[in-house]
């Protein structure tokens, strides 16, 4: 490079950099934070801050190259994405969307990783693919589906027809031997539980599932067949909500948050679910009614003096302990 290309490079650089720096003391509402803050802080791609969570559930797996995220319904592979932080942190994993321009995208940022071009579902069908003006909600409905408008009220501006493809077919096909899922991450803009209830979870057992759910029936089924298949609720950030599989031992790097390990000593069905006592935001009141098996506080003190009595000490965790999980017609469109 020549003194002049390097000097011009030089000056674009300090004029970007003094840009940067006059953007962020005029404009307002932005942060100004002092050195000690930017040491403090910790930073997230995701919509709503899930990746910090689920960056300190995996951060203690053991064997780490085994272990890989799966991406259903990525979007992309910077903006809102849950698994970013992870793919910076080393990780690779698979990403799946109904986009072609998306999975374009996550093969220019992330070529090492899977990137499937596919619209997944639980079963093979033939559904029709919508593109609305925010890319984020795009999804797949029947095609004798008239309400197209999606969840921001939104009309589709583009559509194409698709077979969805299962994730059982899907992971049988790009998963490698001795691979194991760290993280299941479902955003499919209504497909999320279908998803759920076809997965081969005997065959799969991911350890961590973040999932979409945007109406209260559809968390209280959520949460109801995850906790059949042994998982137990560990966060929710309004419709995210985040399982863990408290089965995975701890030398494997299985946490031992009191939120996982409960269910361990619990047994299986128990439902580990601090909540308020206005019982309006109670996720126990809405899977009470789905016939979910829960334990009440006193319930749970006994158990902890059960405990208490065979082992002399209980190293049971205190279910009491304060915890806040926060809850958060269409026209026919014709093309």
């Amino acid at each position: 490079m020549s003194p002049v290309h390097l000097v011009k490079k030089l000056l674009r650089w300090m004029a970007s950099a003094v840009a940067r720096v006059i953007s962020a003391r005029l404009a307002p509402g932005r942060p100004r934070l002092t050195t000690d803050e930017w040491v403090g802080c910790q930073f997230s791609f995701a919509q709503l801050g899930e990746d910090r969570l689920l960056v300190f559930f995996l951060q203690g797996l053991r064997e780490r190259a085994q272990w890989v995220y799966v991406d259903v319904g990525a979007h992309d592979p910077i903006l809102y994405s849950n698994t970013l932080l992870l793919h910076k942190a080393g990780w690779s994993g698979i990403n799946i969307d109904a986009s072609e321009q998306s999975v374009h995208r996550f093969q220019g940022h992330r070529p090492g990783d899977r990137n499937v071009w596919a619209a997944v579902s639980d079963v093979s069908r033939q559904v029709v693919y919508y593109r609305y003006p925010s890319p984020a909600c795009n999804r797949i409905l029947a095609p004798e589906d008239l309400d197209v408008v999606n969840i921001i009220g939104e009309k589709p501006v583009g559509s194409t027809r698709m077979t969805t493809r299962s994730l059982n077919n899907l992971l049988a096909e790009y998963m490698r031997p001795a691979e194991r899922i760290g993280l299941l991450n479902i955003d499919c803009e209504g497909e999320d539980f279908k998803i759920l209830q076809a997965l081969d979870w005997v065959r799969w057992r991911p350890y961590l599932v973040a999932v979409e759910s945007h109406t209260r029936d559809t968390t209280a089924e959520m949460c109801r067949h995850l906790t059949e298949q042994g998982y137990v609720l560990v966060g929710q950030f309004l419709m995210t909500l985040v399982f863990c599989d408290p089965t995975l031992p701890e030398e494997q790097g299985g946490s031992t948050h009191p939120i996982v390990r409960h269910s361990v000593t619990a047994g299986p069905g128990d439902l580990y679910q601090p909540r308020r006592d206005d019982g309006e935001h109670s996720y126990r009141n809405q899977l009470g009614d789905l016939g979910v098996a829960q334990i009440s506080r006193e319930e749970a003190r006994s158990k902890e003096a059960a405990n208490e009595k065979e082992k002399g000490a209980s190293k049971s965790p205190r279910l009491d302990r304060p915890a806040t999980l926060e809850t958060s017609k269409e026209t026919p469109w014709k093309g």
